[in-house]
């Protein structure tokens, strides 16, 4: 059971010496994937990452913390930092990820795959765009014109809306003032990094408990959380009237912005509330490993509607993506396909 319980240490350890200091396999240690943290590299290497960058920004600048100014030279060195380290791991590996493949994946859980040719040009930033009837179309844009020819309305959804959804309707289970576990935190206001103002000064302190996001969370309270979602009101009345008070623990799920609270109420009226109370049963089951793949799209007319996820030509399922993927077949039960546009 992951927590952030702190334990004090008396004895049993030997100073300074590590498994690789001992000439063995490294011990992985990955953070959950989240908002800023998402690829393999980031969760795995997160020491190195940390430690080359510090290094590298010290050794230029003499400082031991990146004030605005420097800001922009720190995130410099740590994209190439990120750079250098993919490389390396390409070549010997540090961490082994134990991954299925994409294939894999598609056949355990019988993915069905629709097939659509399309012609492929780029423009001035180097990104794919698709050419139709002498129209450009991102891969997303187009896969919205296709199935709108199809008969079908396509909204854009991906991750955060569903973020929206847990934080409004599961703020009053998490930040139940009975639980023990639970304790002050302070973290940096998300509408003031969107608008490039300091965390320091832009603190917001709410009541969260200590073991949040992990599925040591989901197990310790799996009685509580269940009944609470088993007897949830699924309405948009009741989404709008929790919106605010929900306001700090939405902001700490990077689930703030307002087009994404209206994505999300848009899903209440196209989802059936049992379908939203699976997803709220999902998040909670694992929040920070269940938090990112969400399919791109979700389509739908007034008989039915699926999840899909769009790929281009050379387009790989991401590691979050497939995780998705495996969730949706065990808990979520979704209707699910994706969508190949290939030259």
């Amino acid at each position: 059971m992951t927590t952030q319980d702190r334990i004090k240490v008396t004895h049993g350890f030997q100073d300074a010496i590590c498994p690789e200091c001992r000439g063995l396999i490294p011990i992985a240690a990955p953070k959950k994937g989240m908002h800023g943290r998402t690829s393999k590299i980031m969760r795995y290497y997160w020491r190195e990452i940390f430690y080359e960058t510090h290094w590298k920004f010290y050794h230029l600048t003499h400082q031991t913390r990146a004030t605005k100014e420097l800001k922009e030279l720190y995130n410099k060195i740590e994209k190439d930092v990120i750079e250098s380290i993919k490389k390396q791991h390409a070549i010997k590996p540090k961490y082994i990820y134990n991954d299925e493949s994409q294939e894999a994946v598609i056949v355990k859980y019988k993915v069905q795959i629709l097939y659509h040719k399309v012609l492929y040009s780029k423009n001035a930033a180097q990104k794919a765009i698709i050419i139709e009837n002498g129209l450009n179309y991102s891969v997303e844009e187009y896969a919205k014109y296709y199935f709108e020819k199809l008969n079908y309305q396509v909204l854009f959804c991906e991750s955060i809306p569903f973020h929206v959804l847990f934080g409004i309707f599961m703020y009053q289970l998490i930040q139940d003032p009975v639980d023990p576990k639970n304790r002050v935190t302070g973290f940096g206001d998300r509408i003031a990094f969107d608008n490039k103002l300091s965390a320091k000064d832009n603190m917001i302190w709410t009541i969260l408990p200590s073991d949040f996001g992990s599925h040591g969370y989901y197990l310790r309270r799996k009685d509580e959380i269940d009944k609470y979602i088993e007897e949830l009101d699924i309405s948009e009345w009741l989404f709008n009237y929790w919106l605010d008070y929900s306001t700090d623990f939405r902001n700490y799920l990077w689930a703030h912005r307002a087009e994404s609270i209206e994505i999300a109420r848009k899903l209440i009226s196209i989802l059936s509330h049992s379908t939203i109370k699976s997803i709220l049963l999902y998040l909670a089951h694992d929040y920070w490993n269940n938090y990112c793949g969400w399919p791109d799209l979700l389509v739908y007319n007034s008989n039915n509607y699926f999840f899909c996820e769009v790929k281009s030509s050379h387009d790989k399922l991401s590691a979050d993506q497939k995780n998705w993927i495996r969730g949706n077949s065990e808990i979520l039960k979704q209707p699910f396909k994706i969508l190949k546009l290939s030259k």
